[in-house]
């Protein structure tokens, strides 16, 4: 892979591995940048950079694209403004190390995104995981029984539905990367690029799909790492338990 393509690259400086990470410091961080683009632009090159630097990791089909697409940004910001998206990354790794969150969900919605990209609005995540905790029990029978879960939402936004059930699970113990395959999808490619980042980060055996579900047509379909090492196709066809 060329070195160009790595969003661990550079230098963290240590003022900034000193600073707690927090979903508040990587606002902050964005809205430090004096750029011509505007904060959705800047949020959302952000999350192109972590999206082709990860899928790059195991998806060999649209390699050289997602690379071409990565230096593209590059030249587009410099170095400069790259090294703050790689302290955003850093911080966002260590989110997901503590807790599982909709953590991209959250930095979304307070850089006001939300306002001005078709007036998305994603689930709030303490009522993603108020749906997990009521379907919690019946999942966790099927589970007991040996059997393998697969999870469906052909409308992911960034994933929250998805992550609040993967907290859930966590609280309680329970191992999700052995059972459970995650099979998701959305039309808008930020969101579904928002989603496959979360779920690489927080460690999920998926498969994300840039898809119209009404057609079915597919524009683009990435696995996360976790799955693409397991070589456990078995994951994919287990019980289909439909939408969270």
């Amino acid at each position: 892979m060329n070195d160009n393509l790595n969003l661990f690259s550079g230098s963290v400086s240590s003022k900034n591995i000193i600073v707690e990470a927090s979903v508040d410091n990587i606002v902050k961080k964005i809205q430090s940048l004096v750029h011509k683009q505007n904060y959705d632009e800047i949020f959302f090159d952000w999350i192109r950079c972590m999206f082709y630097t990860y899928s790059n990791t195991c998806n060999k089909i649209g390699a050289e694209d997602r690379e071409e697409k990565y230096k593209n940004i590059v030249k587009k910001y410099g170095e400069g403004i790259i090294d703050v998206f790689i302290d955003c990354n850093v911080d966002l790794i260590q989110l997901f190390e503590k807790n599982i969150d909709d953590y991209l969900g959250k930095i979304h919605h307070k850089l006001e995104v939300h306002n001005k990209m078709k007036g998305q609005f994603f689930t709030p995540f303490h009522l993603s995981k108020l749906l997990a905790y009521t379907r919690f029990e019946e999942l966790k029978k099927e589970l007991d029984s040996g059997k393998n879960i697969k999870i469906t939402d052909s409308a992911c936004g960034s994933g929250c539905l998805i992550l609040g059930m993967l907290a859930v699970l966590k609280e309680k113990g329970i191992n999700y990367q052995n059972k459970i395959f995650i099979s998701c999808s959305d039309l808008d490619e930020n969101a579904i690029q928002m989603a496959y980042v979360q779920l690489t980060l927080a460690g999920a055996k998926a498969r994300c799909k840039n898809e119209d579900a009404l057609t079915g047509k597919c524009f683009g379909s990435w696995d996360t790492f976790s799955y693409a090492i397991s070589g456990d196709t078995s994951l994919e066809f287990g019980v289909d338990y439909g939408r969270y």
